[in-house]
């Protein structure tokens, strides 16, 4: 379990979901496949007729439909396989870099078998119903029967499968939109700090090494020293954490004078900082002062803290001069003065949290620290010279995890922006599908009602109610099918609502928005058909068979 957390870590929601996208294609292509297994089983009728007249049994030509329907899936199965490898490349550079794994993803022979039984699997749900209904007819009639019209089980079956198909569709696309929503306004978001030309690093400090703090808090002291001396660095500063990094601390705290010191106290994110931590950050300070160096483990405790810290805790944003605790010696709390409001940051989880920060000089324990160096010109250019001058105080330090606050987010957002760019690929796919599996419906219901068209226009209809009967056919199809994904999207895009960032999994102006987008697509999917039914020659259709 451990493992798996290490490798797939939250991202196990995003992969169901895109699983589930994935399955969402899968069912609008085997509906797209099943209607031109009808439309193909309802041509070759008379054939299977013939051959049940002349001793054929009906499970003998069920068995020669599957096998002919599982045929044309391996083929495809193949294929898919002969591609994948190329699309694979594609959608590594579409992908971006910062996606976890994303070298890892492969066609593997794990894969290939996946494909072909899922290619079998959909061969069968797509073959079976359209195999049944064509051996299913009476051998009598159907050797008689000299009219093209399909029966009304075939019209049935092929308009509920349209309009699943764009059920189907409209939640796909339903969900793309949110996700791209989402993560559009997740790339917008003010962090409450500057991320440009800012790099930050970690430096351990094992305590067999510096046994005691005042050891490492002069090491940090000479590091912040020497590398502020730099060619190209703007401003420095060291803490235990960062925003935007991998860990997020919490401290028990109390505001309470009259509290109880054996009570449980509240939590709240903390970090401990240098002097210029705001500034190299470029995090505004509103109100008091910022630490400076008489701020040490023999002066009385102070924090700086965050506006929704002063908002909460105080109900006011002028919290200077405000006693906060957050230790407790010989059951007696130990207070610490507010000296300063700054403004709020967002971590990974984008929550602008109220923090409290202190002085990293008054620490009572200290086994590394977090570097941040802002620079003039590219932090790739600095990055090196700081190695060195942390190394030529200490070449036993090793200098880890040098990333800039861009690249940082760029991890942070990667997971995001794949799960939305996947989805939104999907969600294109699965409404091509549907507007593929309108228009074959649509031409199929006008081939065979060819005889009936040209009779109206012998009889004097208008072309133009023909192209709206025809049209107005397939929106009825579409309006059905939109009905029931809105209602299937309320239920089921509630499982997007932990991967949304401030977007609601229920938006109804998207909801809105896509639903009529589809009923236009399905109208234009109709359109064609429609406008050949137009011009069908009452002559030549009143001679069709």
């Amino acid at each position: 379990m451990l493992l798996k957390t290490s490798l797939v870590g939250d991202r196990s929601a995003s992969l169901f979901v895109l699983f589930g996208a994935v399955g969402f294609v899968l069912l609008i292509a085997c509906a797209n496949v099943s209607n031109l297994f009808l439309a193909r089983g309802w041509a070759r009728r008379r054939e299977f007729a013939i051959r049940s007249a002349i001793g054929a049994t009906r499970g003998a030509l069920l068995r020669q439909q599957l096998v002919e329907s599982a045929m044309v899936a391996l083929i495809g199965g193949v294929c898919a396989l002969a591609g994948s490898a190329w699309l694979m490349q594609g959608l590594r550079a579409l992908l971006p870099p910062e996606t976890p794994r994303l070298q890892d993803i492969s066609i593997d022979s794990g894969v290939g078998l996946f494909t072909l039984v899922a290619s079998l699997i959909a061969a069968l749900v797509a073959g079976l119903a359209p195999a049944l209904l064509s051996v299913r007819d009476d051998v009598n009639v159907t050797i008689k029967e000299s009219g093209a019209s399909a029966s009304p089980s075939h019209n049935f079956l092929r308009q509920a499968l349209v309009v699943a198909e764009v059920a189907l569709a409209l939640t796909l696309v339903i969900s793309a939109s949110l996700a791209m929503q989402s993560f559009s306004r997740m790339l917008h978001i003010n962090t409450g700090f500057r991320t440009d030309h800012l790099v930050t690093m970690h430096i351990d400090f094992p305590r067999f090494h510096y046994q005691r703090v005042g050891q490492g808090l002069h090491l940090v002291d000479q590091i912040l020293a020497d590398t502020r001396a730099l060619p190209g660095v703007e401003s420095i500063s060291a803490s235990l954490l960062y925003p935007m990094g991998d860990y997020v601390a919490e401290s028990q705290f109390t505001a309470d004078p009259g509290a109880d010191p054996k009570a449980p106290r509240q939590m709240v994110r903390s970090n401990r900082i240098t002097p210029n931590f705001l500034q190299t950050f470029g995090i505004p300070l509103l109100a008091g002062r910022d630490f400076n160096s008489s701020d040490s483990t023999n002066s009385p405790q102070v924090f700086i803290v965050s506006e929704s810290f002063a908002r909460k805790v105080f109900g006011t944003p002028n919290a200077i001069g405000k006693r906060v605790s957050t230790d407790v010696q010989d059951g007696k709390f130990i207070w610490g003065t507010v000296v300063g409001v700054c403004g709020d940051v967002r971590e990974r989880d984008l929550n602008a949290s109220p923090t409290l920060y202190a002085p990293l000089s008054q620490t009572k324990d200290l086994d590394g620290i977090s570097l941040a160096v802002r620079t003039r010109p590219e932090p790739s250019s600095v990055i090196g010279a700081v190695q060195s001058a942390v190394w030529a105080l200490d070449k036993t330090r090793p200098v880890t995890d040098i990333k800039t606050v861009e690249q940082q987010i760029g991890e942070h957002s990667a997971g995001q922006k794949s799960q939305s760019l996947l989805l939104v690929i999907f969600g294109a796919l699965g409404l091509i599908l549907a507007v593929v599996g309108v228009y074959g419906v649509m031409s199929y219901v006008v081939t065979q009602q060819t005889r009936e068209i040209g009779i109206r226009i012998a009889l004097g209809a208008d072309p133009r109610n023909i192209l709206r009967m025809v049209i107005t056919r397939g929106v009825k199809l579409a309006l059905i099918g939109v009905a029931i994904g809105l209602a299937a999207s309320f239920a089921l895009t509630r499982f997007l609502s932990s991967l949304l960032y401030n977007t609601s999994p229920t938006d109804p102006l998207t909801f809105s928005a896509v639903a009529v987008a589809l009923i236009g697509v399905a109208a234009a999917a109709s359109a064609t058909p429609a406008r050949r039914a137009m011009h069908i020659d009452p002559i030549r259709a009143l001679r069709h068979d």
